[in-house]
C-alpha cells in the first residue's frame, strides 16, 4: 500500500508470474519505494493545501477595509494587504522585510510595545490604539492582534488587523473637552452660590448690630433662596 501514518493514496502492484522472482530484499526495496511515493505524495498534497489555504486568506484580506498585517517578533513585516498599503502610500515591496515601527508615534511607541508583549503567553491576544503616520497625515487606530504559536507555544508570527479610529477619537476629544467646561462652570456656580451665602450672612450680622431684624433667616434658607433662583438677581427687599 501507499499510505502514511494519516492517509491511504493507493496501491503498488507489481506483478511477475515466474516462480521465486521476489526476494526479501526485492520485496523490501518495493516497500521503501511506496513509502517514498506516500511521502512525496502526502507533501505535495500537504503544499497544495497551504497554497489553497493562503490564496483564499489572501481574496479574504484584500476584500476587506480595515488594514491586515502579518509580521514577526522582530516586528518585520511579511504580510500586508492592498489597503495598508494604500493608507500608508508604499507598495508591497517596500514593506515587507521592513519593521512598521517608524509608522507609529514616537510618544506611542512604548505602549504599542508593552501591548504587543501579552502576544508571547495565552490566549495569544490583545489589543491597543495607537497614532499612525499616513498619507493623510496622523491618523488614530485600533490595533487587534492574534499571536500564531507552534505547538510547544512559542509565536511564529502574529496577525494583527487595523481599523481608523480617528472620528471616535475626536469625538471623544471633543465630549471631554465639554464635559471639563461643564465642570469648570459647575464649580463657578457653587463658589457664587457660597459668596452669596457669605455676604448676606454679613448683611443679617450688621443689621444685628444696628438693631434690626435680620433680613435673612439662617444659612440654610438662604441657600434654598439662591437655589431657586434663575439668575443672579439679588433680593430687593
Amino acid at each position: 500500500p501507499i499510505r502514511t501514518t494519516r492517509e491511504n493514496f493507493g496501491l503498488l502492484q507489481i506483478n511477475d508470474f515466474r516462480k521465486n522472482r521476489f526476494t526479501d530484499l526485492s520485496i523490501s526495496l518495493y516497500e521503501s519505494l511506496a513509502n517514498s511515493l506516500a511521502m512525496a505524495l502526502g507533501e505535495r498534497k500537504a503544499h497544495s493545501a497551504i497554497q489553497e489555504s493562503e490564496k483564499k486568506f489572501r481574496v479574504l484580506v484584500e476584500s476587506q477595509n480595515d488594514l491586515v498585517v502579518k509580521f514577526d517578533r522582530e516586528w518585520n513585516l511579511n504580510f500586508v494587504n492592498s489597503r495598508y498599503c494604500e493608507v500608508f502610500g508604499k507598495t508591497e515591496s517596500e514593506l515587507i522585510g521592513k519593521t512598521f515601527e517608524p509608522l507609529i508615534h514616537e510618544d506611542d511607541r512604548e505602549y504599542v510595545r508593552e501591548s504587543l508583549e501579552k502576544l508571547d503567553h495565552p490566549p495569544y491576544k490583545s489589543y491597543h490604539e495607537e497614532r499612525d503616520m499616513t498619507v493623510n497625515g496622523w491618523r488614530w487606530f485600533g490595533w487587534s492582534a492574534q499571536a500564531i504559536p507552534d505547538e510547544n507555544g512559542k509565536v511564529l508570527e502574529i496577525l494583527s488587523v487595523g481599523r481608523d479610529i480617528t472620528g471616535n477619537k475626536l469625538t471623544e476629544q471633543e465630549l471631554n473637552k465639554k464635559i471639563d467646561q461643564l465642570n469648570r462652570t459647575n464649580q463657578l456656580m457653587v463658589g457664587r452660590e457660597i459668596e452669596m451665602i457669605r455676604l448676606k450672612s454679613e448683611v443679617n450680622d450688621l443689621l444685628a448690630e444696628l438693631g434690626r431684624s435680620k433680613r435673612y433667616s439662617s444659612p440654610d434658607e438662604i441657600y434654598r433662596q439662591e437655589k431657586g433662583k434663575s439668575s443672579g438677581d439679588v433680593d430687593g427687599d
